[in-house]
């Protein structure tokens, strides 16, 4: 009885297979008649939302395949790289009956894509080692004209507006470079005061300075530098000129300035010339109030003491409200490679003032009822100038010797 039982359920089980076995085969080509050497073909169970229930690989331009189970209605689909795909629908398929579908696809049509512009907003600065990189126009808002003006939007640094002194992260700033090279040295305060901001697209803050090559990585790494580098031009030569004008009481307000700025191969060079007479002081040397620049406080120990010191003026206002000035200013700096390990570097200054300011007091008094008053009246007058040349001569003999001449002649009054 067991033995008989289990006869008629083999039976049973194997009905469905030999009953319902359903199969599809046929060919896939090219439009025009080519057998494609590989496609795909995969069965879509329409029952099912459409999901794939089998595939198979087509070679040589034929496909066959054997499904493993019962559908009502289904979806061919042929695909080759390269061509469009192609699709039959088969409805109401009937239990162990073969069907056949040759499929012929089209070549997928070259498309021209247009031109795509992926625009990225300007990232304000980067950090390469001991170097950070800032884009200017990451902090511009338009009321920059120099680059001193900028500089005082830029993260860790600090500018004094009277001396022109920079400091980076609470160190002074040795010196400012342009495009690489040390044109001015301590005086940097000559460049970042004239020089115009849009000529500047990156300013560079390096930490681990040494304007020696010899003593990189020897020293104590403390020293810091800027470098400004300029927007790539055509010409070798560009600078600016601004004029300011206006009405001073009776008498015409003046403020001019220019700046050139000139690079070659074996040369650059930068020169400014200013003239005003609304109390502003264009140069590096400072003759109103005492305010030295960076190369003047360290000169002071070397320099003689004057007989007879300068007049300097103090006052609780800005000097601009209480100096009446006629200043002239020039300077020109140069680097020229001479040789091939041989550079010379001059800067030469002018500066010429006449200076006047005014200051009155008045005090009253006021003791049992009565009252009397005092007034100082004060005038200061002097006519400062100076003229300055500058001459350093480097030579690199070898990668582990430098040898340095520097020159100085100056005349003051």
């Amino acid at each position: 009885m067991i033995r008989i039982k289990t006869i008629i359920i083999g039976i049973a089980c194997g009905l469905p297979l030999h009953l319902f076995c359903q199969s599809i085969s046929g060919t896939i080509a090219g439009s025009n008649g080519t057998a494609l050497p590989v496609a795909n073909v995969v069965i879509r169970d329409t029952g099912s939302a459409g999901a794939i229930k089998e595939f198979v690989l087509a070679r040589d331009g034929l496909y066959s395949i054997k499904l493993t189970r019962s559908y009502s209605n289904v979806v061919l689909e042929a695909t080759a790289n390269g061509y469009q795909k192609g699709s039959f629908s088969i409805e109401k398929l009937e239990a162990g009956k073969h069907y056949e579908w040759d499929f012929i696809l089209n070549k997928i049509s070259p498309v021209d894509l247009k031109e795509v512009v992926v625009k990225a907003k300007q990232r304000p600065f980067t950090i390469a080692k001991d170097t950070v990189t800032y884009n200017v126009a990451a902090y511009r808002d338009g009321s920059e004209r120099k680059v001193q003006d900028v500089l005082k939007n830029m993260p860790g640094i600090d500018v004094n507006s009277k001396t022109g002194e920079i400091k980076y992260k609470g160190k002074q700033v040795e010196t400012v470079k342009l495009d690489g090279e040390d044109l001015f040295a301590d005086n940097y305060a000559i460049g970042t005061k004239n020089i115009n901001v849009d000529m500047v697209e990156q300013v560079q803050a390096i930490e681990n300075y040494s304007a020696n090559p010899l003593l990189k990585g020897i020293e104590g790494g403390e020293k810091v530098a800027l470098n400004l580098v300029l927007k790539k031009r055509k010409t070798a030569y560009n600078g600016d000129a601004e004029i300011g004008t206006g009405m001073l009481g009776k008498k015409l307000a003046l403020d001019l300035s220019g700046n050139l700025i000139g690079i070659a191969k074996t040369m650059k060079s930068y020169a400014t010339a200013s003239y005003n007479n609304v109390g502003s002081n264009n140069s590096i040397f400072d003759y109103f109030s005492y305010n030295p620049g960076v190369q003047q406080i360290r000169e002071e120990e070397f320099l003689a003491k004057k007989y007879i010191p300068d007049l300097y003026f103090d006052s609780d206002v800005d000097s601009r409200r209480m100096n009446i000035n006629r200043e002239r200013s020039a300077s020109y700096h140069a680097v020229f490679k001479v040789f091939k390990k041989i550079n010379v570097k001059t800067a030469n200054y002018f500066v010429g003032d006449h200076i006047r300011a005014f200051q009155s007091d008045r005090t009253i008094n006021r003791f049992n009822n009565q009252s009397f008053s005092t007034a100082d009246f004060y005038s200061y007058s002097k006519q400062p100038w100076q003229l300055r040349s500058d001459l350093e001569l480097k030579s690199s003999l070898t990668k582990k010797s430098l040898l340095e001449y520097v020159l100085q002649v100056r005349k003051e009054s």
